[in-house]
């Protein structure tokens, strides 16, 4: 698949990184992945001087995290235009192979399947393959001025090297959820997320590589709202097609904990501010 040499160049910084303990080192294989940027490059941390306020001025090739017109995340806003929801992006995925690598402030699961496709997503003529799968928490989008406790970050590549991201949003599971029930496709036990269990514990077992179940994420019953944005860590590259799943998914807090000592993240999180929409369009495939 020759795209993914193309798409490495715009995948600079999409996976972060797990904690360590003290003076130990991870090292983690990136041969054939994109250039990291160095543990300190950028922050999440609104107290350091590289926080995302700043990120524009840490190097030259973070200017677009400050000049760029068409930055995410966005609050999705209530004024949008709706089209046909059969006009909306289309995914195929199942069971895909993953292997796991981690850098600064998050981890990411890649596509490991170099016979095959992980999954794809198709809109207005073009296939982009699933290539990247990573979480942050809180949301970095907002849907219409609401925050959630996690969102998911499904990144997609097509051959001419552009990118677009299907993502979608997780709440907190009723409390009442004793002992199991069925819950938009996904089995719910105990409140906690069944697929994201199924993550949670692949991370946390270090297994380096194993079978996620990436189709149980995608739901097509709601639609999707899109805009054109861009990467939401540096070098914040514009021109990446959105899709958000007007779908939420739902999560125990357990499971949310779990994930942000994975990260070893602030307080704040790992999510980056909203940033202004600047007129840009939203569609909303819908109806």
């Amino acid at each position: 698949m020759n795209f993914f040499a193309t798409a490495s160049v715009f995948l600079l910084f999409l996976s972060v990184a797990l904690p360590v303990r003290a003076n130990e080192e991870i090292e983690v294989d990136t041969a054939g992945c994109p250039v990291k940027s160095a543990q300190g490059d950028f922050s999440y941390d609104m107290t350091l001087p590289n926080n995302p306020t700043r990120w524009g001025d840490i190097k030259e090739d973070f200017a677009t995290c400050k000049e760029g017109e068409k930055q995410s995340p966005i609050n999705f806003p209530a004024n949008v235009q709706y089209a046909p929801k059969s006009a909306g992006p289309k995914s195929q995925m199942s069971l895909a192979n993953m292997t796991f690598g981690a850098s600064s402030y998050n981890w990411a699961m890649s596509c490991s399947d170099e016979s095959g496709s992980c999954g794809k997503t198709s809109f207005a003529g073009k296939t982009y393959e699933l290539i990247n799968v990573h979480f942050h928490s809180p949301s970095e989008h907002k849907l219409f001025g609401k925050e959630y406790p996690l969102e998911c970050h499904m990144v997609h590549a097509a051959e001419d090297g552009s990118l677009a991201v299907v993502g979608m949003m997780f709440e907190y599971a009723e409390q009442t959820s004793y002992p199991a029930r069925i819950y938009q496709n996904v089995v719910e036990e105990y409140g906690d997320n069944v697929v994201f269990s199924t993550i949670l514990g692949g991370v946390k077992s270090d297994r380096g590589e194993w079978a996620v179940p990436v189709g149980q994420l995608v739901n097509h019953n709601k639609g999707y709202c899109s805009y054109s944005g861009s990467l939401t860590t540096p070098p914040c590259t514009e021109s990446v097609t959105w899709f958000m799943s007007m779908n939420i998914w739902t999560v125990s807090e357990r499971q949310v904990h779990d994930y942000v000592r994975t990260v070893g993240t602030s307080i704040e999180g790992n999510h980056r501010p909203v940033q202004p929409l600047n007129e840009r369009p939203v569609t909303c495939y819908v109806s």
